[in-house]
């Protein structure tokens, strides 16, 4: 599948899924380049433009041998009523950064969120979005 962005006032619309991600100019200013992200799939796939990188994207990777359990443990992880414990596992798995959490694509978002207050802090918020930094667990 094609995917293309279409940017309006500073915004990007993702066309194929119809989901509106606010710009994420932020991260570059919160995040460095080698940072690991944990965010929803269609979330990713714009991520990376602007800083850090991904667990996984809804598209395999060539170079990336471990690509479909990558894309598995993200859904997982995104999926509601999953254990703070299992999720906390998938974090250390990845070594993960930051949690990218887009309250439109994650309907117990602010569960998710209250879960991890105790391993980090909202670095970032909007509308849409939620950066929590995970540093308290490396």
């Amino acid at each position: 599948a094609f995917w293309t962005a279409v940017w309006q006032n500073s915004e990007i619309v993702s066309a194929r899924q119809a989901v509106h991600i606010p710009g994420l100019s932020f991260l570059s200013d919160r995040t460095a380049q080698y940072d690991v992200i944990l965010a929803d799939l269609d979330t990713s796939k714009i991520v990376p433009a602007f800083g850090g990188k991904v667990v996984a994207l809804d598209q395999p990777l060539s170079f990336v041998p471990d690509y479909s359990g990558r894309q598995s443990d993200v859904e997982r992880f995104f999926t509601r009523q999953v254990p703070t414990s299992e999720r906390l596992e998938t974090i250390e798995k990845y070594k993960v950064d930051y949690l990218l959490v887009n309250k439109h694509a994650n309907e117990d978002w602010e569960e998710l969120v209250t879960s991890f207050s105790s391993f980090g802090v909202i670095d970032y918020e909007n509308d849409l979005l939620v950066l929590v930094s995970l540093a308290r667990l490396h």
